[in-house]
């Protein structure tokens, strides 16, 4: 009992792996002490007369444990057990002992220390083997004695007794080791026995792993008892060297044995062990490692399933998703993948061949043949594809009728180019069916790793350079990529095509699989079986944009009777410019217009826009960009009902026979559509106009509003009433995101709430669409409270709708025209109601309110912008428009170091118009981009004429729209080809934006400015600080010139404010590194300030005012022109 406890003090001491390795070492350096002194009498014996050496090997082989136990110590593994580190060295002593000595005393001494260094490994019998060794040496010692009758007798016993106390801390030591390793592997192995009774209950393979041993132990549960045992020793090594795993799953082992090692709690891994059938099937381990005391990994126990059908399946479904559904070839992200991969880890030393392959002809086979035999054409061209390449290679599919194919391990370029050629062998072939033939061949680019690139981006892009070049050839070829032909390459505009293909890919895609022989038969089917028609219009006319290669479709389509038109869908393939929503003709303009259109038969192609009739309609189709278009009408009894319009924005082109074929074919799918609901809606107008509502407000129809409002004010009590015309802006997004609908929901709703809101309402009717015109009772109020109610309905309404349609940001705009009734008096209704929806048009600018009153400038306004926009193209054409030049004066120099170019409009009776009266016209129907490029156009002109008499060239600005902003590389190109074809340097030129324009659309006005400064010109911000906005845009925009807005030196001798911020604004715009100008310059004193303040440069009436080219040529030549204006 007493040995217990001090046992179990040592125990509670020496709890961790660090103290127990300090308790073997010390043993070890006692035992060493021990022989030590042993050998050292052994060798002063005067009996000892064997060769010098040994003495030296013996202490050598004593004291390398010693050194080595050291070495463990310095290197800290003293924190894991190092037991082989102390006694394996110490087998070579007792050796020396056992071979050398050869005294039966060393001999028996040697055997005992062998055995008890060996089985010390397993100190499970260390005790025992402690008294056995204690026994023989007593019964040698006691033999020893008798034989030599008491001569040696003090020399045996302290023999004996140095043995005695050896094995005496042998043993002590050796319980001490094993009570504390049975202490810490007791809650081991209980929670490994309740693992394995857990594990028992279902028939799968327990398995342990001993990760100091690195020994696996797989046990078999077989009908509720443990059979078939097996033991794998050194189970990281053996597991490959006898392919217990499968080669490509030897990594999934090192990761699984590496987390063992680690210690993570929980481990998984599936690979494929081989059975005893020698067969590879999949497993799954799931294991838990258990821990000592000391929280260090002892070994992982866990269970093995075979999961082989499982995982067959799951890899079957996870390569099938990988795989085109058409050919089972990868997919192309996939087949990049697989590519990528493998370029990654080769060093060049072998070649690989990246080959783009291109069937010929693809969209006329599905013209010809039908979608359905293209699509075995396709999965027959992949099959042969598969049987000639190595199951190494990688083969996809690109899209459409493209493929892709990496050959790896190639030893000799030739072999590509053999390869190519053995393609086009065995794809060529000839398909037949009724009385249609159609051949087969491809055309292939190739280009070489590590020649033509080293990753796949590389090598896909050079391989597409030399398959667009072949193809540009004819048909049938094949060709390697050549860097020599780069300058060939270029003329191709491969990116271009490759975004063509990439279309064409997406549309062949499409159509797969489907049962269609045709386009047209798939139109007719998409329309007719499509629950959203709308829908089915809209990706029917993407899909012919996309085979065509055109930019845009728009079908435009007349509104009732009425001479309008509107868009209910449009195409558009990228990010191009729209038209307006709504095109409104006069009486004479609609006659017009249908009349050339019937001339025509109602088609047109025009493969430019300047061949089209009539100057106006080419600036409306420059103006927006187009370049080509076709146009195709479809009719009602002769009676014009709309079009469809087939764009390019991007190039001008061609219209083939095949073009004029398609859009024919689809103009009648979609134009059978529309028709057909026209005469629903007209049914549903003459329901309507019998009843006298429309359906979905319940309010009157137009008509019928119009003729009850008559007699209703024919007989009401005299006073004021107020007609209201209500709009929603944004209202399209609720109908094309939520549903037609929900647009008819809120459109009641709002028709609900009207006569629920105030006692005010009277009556009201929808227009059309979104369009509400109401009559109001005004007789006691003023048009103040009018208003004020109109925003208060507007608002109120707008916030319910956006908190129900998040993202919809509807709002209500309002145009009221008041009247006064009085008896005997007939009321011009329709007039006042076309009053109030010229105050709704104005309420729709973004600067204006939403709720505006009509006032008769906005007759005279809207007369004005009719009259101006109709004269427009005879004032081309007059040449009527002049450009003007207001100089800029730099102070320090007193001289004209530039201009800014202004337009005058010189009428032929000598009347100037200026730019405010008709420049907002112009950019509201979108001409005014026209007059800019006459503007940048009279401007280059006027410089290189100076350029070329050498005169001096200064800097001239000129004024850019923010409808440039809506079609930016067109300007831009515009400007880089007047650069060009005047041959004058860019820094002459200086394009101004208006604060207000950067602050609309940032992001684009950022991108035109960048376009700009590339091509070497300035650009500047005018009427700085008319905004909000201007000091946190400028650290935004890449300017090079700030003009200060004239309003600065407004009032400049009373506002003392206005001295104090100019030179702050000055000074700051110099630190920021911009120019300054000063706009707006009429006196002597504003000149001397803004030259003290240091302003760059002013400009204003002081100097001059804008006037023509020749007067300003003649400012530049007086040189002493401005010293007189500053007398």
């Amino acid at each position: 009992m007493k040995k217990n406890k001090v046992l179990k003090k040592y125990i509670d001491i020496l709890d961790d792996v660090t103290s127990v390795n300090g308790i073997v070492f010390a043993c070890n350096a006692v035992c060493t002490v021990i022989y030590a002194v042993m050998g050292y009498f052994i060798f002063k014996d005067p009996g000892y007369n064997d060769a010098s050496w040994k003495p030296i090997m013996y202490y050598i082989l004593l004291f390398l444990p010693v050194l080595l136990a050291s070495v463990d110590y310095a290197e800290s593994k003293y924190k894991q057990e190092f037991k082989y580190s102390l006694y394996l060295p110490s087998l070579f002593f007792y050796a020396y002992l056992l071979f050398f000595e050869q005294q039966p005393f060393h001999f028996l001494y040697a055997i005992c220390m062998i055995g008890m260094s060996v089985i010390y490994c397993d100190i499970r019998f260390a005790g025992l083997l402690g008294t056995i060794v204690f026994t023989l040496h007593m019964i040698f010692a006691i033999m020893n004695f008798e034989q030599e009758k008491g001569k040696l007798m003090s020399g045996r016993f302290f023999d004996a007794g140095l043995v005695l106390v050896m094995i005496f801390f042998f043993n002590f030591t050796s319980g001490i080791i094993v009570a504390i390793r049975n202490a810490k592997m007791a809650d081991v192995n209980e929670e490994k026995q309740r693992f394995v009774a857990l594990a028992s209950v279902d028939e799968k393979w327990i398995f342990e792993y001993d990760i100091e041993k690195d020994r696996m132990n797989i046990t078999q549960n077989v009908g509720g008892s443990n059979e078939q045992k097996q033991r794998f020793e050194h189970i990281s090594k053996e597991a490959k060297l006898q392919r217990y795993v499968l080669y490509a799953d030897w990594e999934e082992l090192d990761r699984f044995l590496e987390e063992c090692k680690a210690g993570r709690p929980i481990l998984e891994a599936q690979m494929r062990l081989r059975n005893h059938k020698a067969d590879y099937l999949w497993y799954q381990l799931k294991a838990r490692t258990l821990f000592d005391k000391n929280n260090e990994p002892v070994s992982v126990i866990g269970t093995m399933e075979n999961i082989d059908d499982r995982k067959r399946m799951e890899l079957r479904i996870a390569d099938e998703n990988m795989r085109d559904p058409l050919t089972k070839l990868y997919e192309n992200n996939h087949a990049k993948e697989l590519m990528s991969e493998f370029l990654s880890t080769q060093e060049g030393t072998e070649y690989a061949g990246l080959l783009l392959i291109d069937l010929d002809d693809f969209s006329s086979l599905i013209e010809k043949m039908g979608t359905t035999f293209a699509d075995e054409v396709l999965k027959s061209m992949a099959t042969d594809l598969d049987e000639i390449f190595y199951t190494s290679d990688v083969l996809g599919r690109v899209g459409g009728d493209q493929f892709i194919i990496l050959m790896k391990n190639i030893k000799k370029i030739p072999d590509i180019e053999k390869k190519m050629q053995e393609i086009q062998d065995v794809i060529h072939k000839i398909y037949s069916e009724s009385e249609m033939r159609f051949a087969t061949t491809v055309t292939i680019g190739a280009s070489v790793f590590p020649i033509d690139g080293r990753t796949y981006d590389e090598l896909y892009h050079n391989a597409e350079k030399a398959l667009v070049y072949e193809k540009e050839q004819g048909k049938n070829r094949y060709g390697l990529y050549d860097h020599e032909k780069e300058p060939e390459y270029a003329k191709l505009h491969i990116e271009e095509k490759h975004n063509k293909i990439q279309y064409q890919h997406e549309l062949d895609m499409t159509y797969e699989h489907t049962e269609s022989d045709s386009l047209m038969e798939l139109a007719f089917k998409l329309i007719d079986e499509s629950k959203d028609t709308d829908s089915a219009i809209n990706l029917l006319l993407r899909q012919v944009a996309r085979r065509m290669g055109l930019d845009a479709i728009w079908v435009r389509h007349r509104v009732g009777r009425e001479h309008r038109m509107f868009y209910p869908y449009r195409c558009i393939m990228g990010d191009f410019p729209i038209d307006e929503e709504e095109i409104y003709f006069s009486d004479d303009g609609w006659e017009e217009a249908v009349g050339r259109i019937k001339a025509a038969n109602g088609y047109s192609c025009y493969s430019k826009v300047d061949e089209n009739t009539g100057v106006r309609a080419s600036v409306v189709y420059k103006k927006l960009g187009i370049r080509s278009f076709a146009r195709c009408s479809y009719f009602e009894k002769d009676e014009y009902i709309g079009s469809l319009d087939f764009i390019s924005f991007s190039e001008e082109r061609e219209w083939s026979k095949e073009d004029k074929q398609t859009i024919q074919a689809v103009t009648n799918v979609i134009s059978s559509y529309l028709l057909k609901m026209k005469a629903y809606e007209d049914a549903e107008d003459e329901i309507e106009r019998l009843t006298g509502y429309d359906a979905i407000t319940g309010f009157y129809k137009y008509e019928k509003f119009l003729e009850n409002a008559q007699e209703y004010l024919r007989n009401a009590k005299p006073g004021q009433y107020a007609i209201a015309y209500q709009d929603f802006s944004n209202f399209k997004y609720i109908n094309e995101t939520y549903g037609y609908e929900v647009g008819d929901k809120i459109l009641r709703e709002y028709a609900e709430m009207l006569p629920e809101t105030t006692k005010r309402f009277i009556m009201g009717s929808r227009v059309f669409s979104d369009n509400i015109v109401s009559l109001f009772d005004a007789t006691d109020a003023d048009m103040n409270d009018m208003v004020s109610f109109a925003e208060y309905c507007s608002s109120k309404f707008a916030d319910k709708v956006q908190k129900e349609y998040f993202g919809s940001n509807v709002v209500c705009v309002v145009g009221l025209c008041p009247f006064v009734v009085t008896k005997d008096e007939d009321i011009p209704l329709k007039n006042i109601i076309s009053n109030a929806n010229l105050a709704r048009k104005e309420a729709k600018r973004p600067e204006k309110a939403n709720v505006i009153i009509y006032d008769e400038s906005m007759g005279e306004n809207l007369l004005k912008e009719v009259k101006y926009a109709n004269e427009m193209e005879d004032a081309f054409r007059n040449k009527e428009f002049v450009v003007y030049m207001q100089p800029k004066v730099d102070l320090k120099q007193h001289k004209i170091i530039g201009a800014e170019a202004l337009i005058r409009w010189v009428k032929p009776s000598g009347e100037i118009l200026y730019p405010n009266e008709f420049i907002p016209v112009f950019e509201k129907n979108k001409s005014i981009t026209v007059l800019d490029y006459f503007v940048y156009d009279e401007v280059c002109k006027y410089l290189a004429d100076r350029a070329k008499k050498n005169e001096p060239v200064v800097s001239i600005s000129v004024n850019v729209s923010r409808v440039h902003l809506q079609s930016i590389d067109e300007m831009v190109q515009y400007v880089k080809a007047l650069l060009k074809k005047y041959k004058i340097k860019p820094e002459y030129l200086e394009f101004e934006l208006t604060e207000t324009m950067s602050t609309e659309k940032v992001e684009d006005t950022i991108k035109m400015l960048n376009k700009l400064r590339k091509l070497g010109v300035k650009v500047s911000m005018d009427d700085f600080g008319s905004g909000y906005s201007s000091l946190n845009l400028l650290t935004k925009l890449p300017l090079d010139v700030l003009k200060l807005d004239k309003e600065f030196l407004k009032d400049f001798e009373k506002d003392s404010d206005g001295k104090i911020i100019i030179p702050s604004i000055i000074d700051m715009a110099k630190k920021l590194k911009l120019e300054v100008v000063c706009e707006g310059v009429e006196t002597k004193e504003q000149v001397e300030f803004l030259r003290d303040v240091d302003c760059d440069i002013v400009q204003g009436y002081y100097y001059s005012k804008p006037v023509p080219l020749d007067v300003f040529t003649e400012m530049l030549s007086d040189n002493e022109f401005i010293f007189r204006q500053e007398e």
